[in-house]
């Protein structure tokens, strides 16, 4: 995890309900990579809530080996991600015990 200066913000249009034309945003980054060099990379989301002004720092997540996408770091998508992660554990052991019981074991 690292900062990330916003150096671009692209413009996406979708059609949402009603045929009205949304516009969601994608931040553009640039952040230094281990070496020293600079690199840039587009957010890996984008919404209508994503438009940072130019110049702005935000906390990002890079994979160096393929840093043209970056996702931003976030508390929320962090705290949702770990609810996520613990539903579908619970999940899988509830299917675990359902079949066991059904094979009489």
């Amino acid at each position: 995890m690292g900062h990330g200066t916003v150096v671009e913000v692209k413009e996406i249009y979708n059609v949402g309900d009603g045929g009205k034309q949304k516009t969601s945003y994608q931040p553009i980054f640039e952040f230094a990579a281990p070496d020293g060099k600079t690199l840039r990379g587009a957010a890996g989301s984008f919404g209508q809530s994503n438009r940072y002004p130019a110049g702005s720092q935000r906390e990002v997540l890079v994979d160096f080996d393929k840093p043209d996408m970056v996702f931003m770091s976030s508390w929320l998508r962090l705290v949702i991600g770990a609810l996520m992660t613990v539903f579908g554990l619970g999940c899988i052991v509830f299917m675990s015990f359902a079949v066991a019981a059904m094979l009489g074991g």
